[in-house]
């Protein structure tokens, strides 16, 4: 190969089953990752947080009925491609 040859890109055998994609949505917004099945889901909640300019910590990351905790990984979970996590306000006592 000469030096003015580009060589191909060759990426680590991976397959779309080692991945997962995954919308996160607020109800108004809606946000596409995808991330690792064994990946914890900290990364996730907190980039969609700055995308959306809040604070990860004053927020509820609900998947089915179960609210997540930033060590859920979407392998725990049994997520599959194109489910959905809703995000709410974390809400401390009230009625």
């Amino acid at each position: 190969m000469s030096d003015t040859e580009q060589k191909p890109d060759i990426k680590p055998d991976t397959t779309d089953s080692d991945h997962v994609s995954i919308k996160v949505t607020d109800g108004d917004s809606d946000i596409h990752f995808k991330i690792k099945r064994g990946a914890t889901l900290k990364k996730l909640m907190d980039a969609w947080a700055k995308r959306q300019g809040k604070d990860a910590r004053a927020l509820t990351f609900v998947f089915e009925g179960v609210t997540l905790t930033a060590d859920h990984t979407p392998e725990d979970l049994a997520m599959e491609d194109n489910d959905t996590i809703e995000v709410f306000r974390a809400q401390v006592g009230g009625f």
